[in-house]
């Protein structure tokens, strides 16, 4: 078992099948091609994965120097 603190998490999903994925990391993200029903779910809604989404949410959350 990894011993990572909840608040350390970040989730990314685009089904519907990830919420409770979701629910379970401190900072939540959907993909904004993904399944509108995590939109109100989640911390942030992101751009889609073709429109580099992951990494447009890691810049907004300030993970990036």
């Amino acid at each position: 078992m990894l011993l990572i603190d909840r608040e350390d998490t970040i989730g990314f999903g685009d089904s519907a099948n990830d919420v409770s994925m979701l629910a379970c990391v401190n900072t939540s993200v959907a993909m904004g091609s993904g399944n509108p029903i995590l939109f109100d779910k989640v911390t942030l809604v992101t751009d889609g994965v073709m429109e580099d989404g992951i990494a447009n949410a890691i810049e907004k959350l300030g993970l990036l120097d």
